[in-house]
């Protein structure tokens, strides 16, 4: 599943033909913007696989915005890198801002939607609540399974 698709880069990126100078002669754009888009795709899995089951299985917007910065980068670094070294800054941008986000995703600062946030159950049996919490280390064990007793 690719979290972002080729129009919406098309529509996010308005003058992306003048990033599309260097493709493999034959290669059309839409290839040649698939192919960063799966590379992208490819990266964002790598990732939040440490922690979420991947490909992630609903559209989640902050993953469409990581996924369209990684395009970005890769389109630009292809066309510009080396031209200068505020071009070269700049185009860093876009990766290092994707891999903050990355980064924040798996050390658990930014959930990718509620839906996912598993680990968090209730119990109302008997009218009494309680509630139990699951945390996981970075490779998804589990370290610590309690409840509101021992939080």
């Amino acid at each position: 599943m690719a979290y972002i698709t080729v129009s919406e880069i098309r529509n996010r990126i308005p003058d992306i033909s003048n990033l599309l100078n260097n493709r493999a002669e034959g290669t059309s754009e839409d290839d040649y913007i698939s192919t960063a888009i799966s590379d992208a795709c490819g990266i964002i899995n790598a990732y939040i696989g440490k922690v979420y089951p991947v490909p992630y299985p609903s559209q989640s917007p902050m993953l469409t915005h990581i996924a369209y910065l990684l395009v970005h980068y890769h389109l630009l670094r292809t066309n510009y890198y080396q031209e200068s070294e505020s071009s070269n800054e700049m185009i860093k941008e876009y990766y290092e801002q994707a891999m903050k986000y990355l980064d924040m995703i798996i050390n658990g600062d930014i959930e990718l939607d509620a839906q996912t946030v598993s680990g968090v159950m209730s119990n109302t049996e008997n009218d009494k609540m309680v509630f139990t919490h699951t945390r996981r280390d970075i490779n998804g064990n589990i370290i610590e399974i309690g409840t509101t007793e021992n939080w």
